[in-house]
């Protein structure tokens, strides 16, 4: 048996249980140094303890309990609050508009309120690539637009010649989704670059993504017009 005491409450406990009867059961418990009224009094604090433990075993899962149902109750309650303000806002469309205000008064709740314009979306981000051996670039992006939906993406390039002055941004495509393929690179160059911003049917539009990187030339496949394995991705 460890000399140590247990750092885990069941753990110690169980070790003490074990000695408190080895202890008991000694014939003679002065062979190791204690008394029967040591042993006595250790056995005693081993049982106080033990009910100890069990108390507050018994009252955590009550609280435990106790919370489930508040959270149950808490969570039915909710459901019904929204059904009964959903039936005050069928009676108030059947109303009319002219009518409309003086139900919400008797029921004693605010109508809803109009829905504001969307604001502009956010920039997307963590941009990547992948290079096919056709000389295709798929790139791909991430945005967080918090569930509003309802955007689409415009995307630039600028081709990177080897021995030329920085181009201008170019447009390229507008795509609806997160991923498109650059189908025509031309080759010869040092690298590509492309940039993504979002943008709503109202107008507004993000600010333009950092720029992506594909920092190699791409050779076109003579013939061949199937797609072989990507290249390696590299972190954007």
């Amino acid at each position: 048996m460890a000399r140590r005491a247990k750092r885990d409450t069941a753990a110690f406990l169980t070790q003490c249980r074990v000695l408190a009867k080895r202890w008991q059961d000694a014939a003679d418990p002065g062979v190791f140094g204690l008394t029967e009224l040591e042993i006595d009094r250790f056995e005693e604090m081993v049982l106080h303890a033990g009910e100890a433990r069990e108390k507050a075993r018994r009252a955590q899962n009550l609280a435990k309990a106790r919370f489930v149902g508040q959270r149950e109750a808490f969570a039915n309650l909710r459901g019904l609050f929204g059904a009964l303000v959903g039936s005050v806002d069928v009676k108030a469309k059947r109303a009319g508009a002219k009518h409309a205000k003086s139900v919400y008064a008797a029921a004693g709740i605010d109508p809803p309120e109009k829905p504001g314009p969307r604001p502009a979306p956010s920039e997307p981000f963590r941009l990547a690539y992948k290079t096919w051996t056709n000389g295709e670039i798929e790139v791909s992006f991430q945005i967080d637009d918090r569930g509003r939906g309802g955007l689409l993406y415009e995307v630039q390039r600028r081709l990177m010649p080897l021995d030329e002055p920085c181009p201008p941004w170019l447009p390229l495509d507008i795509v609806a989704d997160k991923v498109f393929v650059d189908r025509d690179v031309p080759p010869g160059l040092r690298q590509v670059e492309y940039r993504v911003r979002a943008m709503r049917a109202s107008g507004t539009k993000s600010d333009w993504s950092y720029a992506l990187i594909v920092p190699f030339g791409t050779v076109k496949s003579a013939g061949a017009g199937s797609k072989d394995k990507p290249a390696a991705r590299p972190a954007a």
